[in-house]
């Protein structure tokens, strides 16, 4: 996953973890695996929340977190 940003003001209400859960769905569609890179603490947080992984790297030097998409 490239990008996603939810503006400050929709923070905390649902936006990015109904989009989150959005693209999960969809990505099962085409892939067993859902990678992502952040380094901000608060964004780790919420990616982890959702049920990702923090990694060292899944075959992308870049990916810091990894989204089993087959066994959820």
């Amino acid at each position: 996953m490239r990008r996603l940003y939810v503006m400050r003001e929709f923070r905390r209400s649902g936006v990015g973890s109904a989009l989150m859960r959005k693209v999960i769905r969809k990505t099962r569609e085409h892939f067993d695996v859902l990678t992502l890179r952040t380094d901000h603490p608060a964004a780790d947080l919420f990616y982890r929340s959702l049920g990702f992984q923090r990694i060292a790297h899944a075959g992308d030097a870049d990916a810091t977190h990894l989204f089993k998409l087959e066994e959820s």
